[in-house]
């Protein structure tokens, strides 16, 4: 009993009309197109708003579409009538696929990812949303962004239905009767036909023709002057006042000029360096140095990442450059109470016209990685730190000393700059500059670290410490990298005079190692032997 009972809730199609029904979700993605075969066509059209009540009129005068592929027939009837999915069918000589219309696809500048068959919008702050999803049979666009471009066409979306099932039960079985009803509320308009009558397929003994249209209507047009006028911003701790409360200020540029003027705007904020986590982890989107942080060509931010506090300054005005409040929230939560000054560095740049270098030892690192890259280009024709695969372009910019002193970020720290100079050494070149009867004695071959002293050693290029840093390096990682971490880390931690300290200070003098390790090789590379046939093999 109970299963003829959902054989005739599935044959009145009740699920289905209280979904043509119901009110949508802005947010959700709406299917407005969809071929199931045998099952029937959904397709969507767009309608003039002045003209919605004769497109549902024409429903219930006439119920005789939708027609073939989609294209229903009173677009020939309703002047301004316009697809919004259009139906590709090329006759079987290659395949038919549903296409959003351009107009559509331009007025919200989608990018058309073609391996998901996705359409992808980007907002200011370079945040991306999923806004449509292309199968074989059927196309689904998030709703928000169709009633936005439905207020600026001044047009509703006709959602257009046409649903078949069939049953191999018998209406009397199933205690129904054959039925057409035709129902109607504000914008909708239906029309249910049960059917005891045989399709002629084997096994079917009823059917029922769920044929609807349902209208959508646009969002109120949006004032963008008064939204730019009214935008919000947020306030910002520059201070503490004598009674230990903090000092807040907005970064709404029209306050700062009207309290204060240029003075207000270059009010200095400061905050932790971990405001910048969220971007430095995303390196394919965001770009930070040591005075700015960007989202490609969408947005930027000027600001001192070059102090020695180990803190973010940025200027009070320039945080209303910031996309949305949202990211001025991201910056608020890791505002801080804190004396900022400028960096010399900073300070000669902006406020003395002077060209200055930055000075934190993450910035000097990547100076020097870039200057011996060229100079060993320069004098030996090859990179003796091989370039880093696309995948791994990340790491040379993640070795930066930490925010925190957390072991995750440390064991980070040291995988990444363990990839940039111990991995990245050209073995192969280093070979050629080695005697085949010495590496075959010393067995050096796949031996980076141990040709590279060889080929220092050779030349008379005193890098004992050097190479020994190399070492400690490399046997850091090794306890670092898949291994429970025991008395072996502890003492390959040991081998940088750590003294229990701060994780943190642990990253600064390591990379201030690497630093000194680059300069030398700086130095060193004009003076490789790259003489002697012997070394050629």
């Amino acid at each position: 009993m109970a299963n003829l009972k959902q054989e005739a809730q599935r044959l009145s199609q009740d699920s289905d009309l209280e979904n043509f029904r119901r009110d949508f979700s802005p947010l959700e993605m709406l299917p407005v197109y969809l071929d199931s075969g045998y099952r029937g066509l959904i397709c969507s059209s767009l309608v003039p708003r002045n003209k919605k009540e004769e497109a549902l009129n024409r429903f219930s005068a006439d119920q005789s579409w939708p027609g073939p592929i989609g294209m229903f027939g009173f677009y020939s009837v309703i002047d301004g009538v316009e697809p919004i999915v259009l139906p590709r069918e090329f006759h079987g000589v290659r395949p038919s696929y549903p296409e959003i219309c351009e107009e559509f696809r331009l007025f919200h500048n989608l990018f058309h990812d073609r391996t998901s068959d996705t359409y992808l919008k980007f907002d200011d702050a370079g945040d991306e949303t999923e806004v449509a999803v292309v199968s074989d049979n059927g196309v689904e666009i998030r709703l928000i962004e169709i009633r936005e471009f439905l207020a600026e066409k001044e047009m509703c979306l006709c959602l257009q239905f046409d649903l078949s099932v069939w049953s191999g039960s018998s209406l009397a079985e199933l205690g129904m009767s054959e039925t057409v009803d035709h129902r109607s509320e504000e914008l909708v308009r239906w029309m249910l036909a049960v059917s005891g009558k045989s399709s002629g397929t084997s096994g079917h003994r009823a059917s029922s023709l769920l044929r609807g249209i349902r209208l959508i209507e646009p969002f109120p047009r949006r004032d963008t002057e008064a939204e730019y006028e009214n935008r919000k911003y947020q306030d910002f701790i520059i201070g503490v006042d004598d009674a230990g409360d903090e000092i807040t200020r907005s970064c709404d540029p029209a306050t700062i000029y009207q309290e204060n003027g240029i003075a207000g705007y270059l009010t200095s904020v400061v905050f932790n360096r971990s405001v910048l986590d969220k971007y430095i982890s995303q390196p394919s989107k965001y770009s930070v140095d040591a005075f700015s942080v960007s989202c490609a060509n969408l947005w930027y931010l000027r600001l001192d990442n070059d102090r020695d506090a180990g803190n973010v300054i940025v200027h009070l005005g320039d945080l209303a450059k910031l996309p949305s409040y949202q990211e001025q929230m991201h910056w608020r939560s890791h505002n801080i109470a804190s004396d900022g000054g400028l960096s010399e560095t900073a300070f000669r740049n902006r406020v003395m016209a002077e060209p200055a270098n930055p000075g934190r030892t993450e910035y000097v690192f990547q100076a020097s990685y870039s200057m011996l890259r060229s100079l060993s280009k320069k004098y030996l024709g090859w990179h003796l730190l091989m370039p880093l695969h696309e995948d791994d372009q990340y790491r040379l910019s993640d070795v930066r000393v930490p925010a925190y002193g957390e072991q995750k970020a440390f064991d980070d720290f040291v995988g990444n700059l363990h990839n940039v100079l111990v991995d990245s050494l050209n073995s192969r070149q280093l070979a050629n500059l080695v005697p085949v009867s010495v590496r075959q004695r010393k067995r050096l071959n796949g031996k980076s670290i141990s040709l590279l002293e060889e080929v220092l050693q050779g030349g008379h290029l005193k890098g004992e410490e050097h190479i020994a840093f190399l070492r400690n390096l490399n046997d850091l990682r090794n306890k670092v990298d898949g291994h429970r971490k025991g008395k072996g880390y502890s003492e390959a931690l040991e081998k940088f005079d750590t003294e229990g300290e701060d994780l943190r200070f642990v990253c600064e003098r390591i990379l201030g190692k690497s630093v000194k390790f680059l300069d030398f090789l700086c130095k060193a590379v004009p003076f490789f032997d790259l003489s002697g046939s012997e070394r050629q093999a």
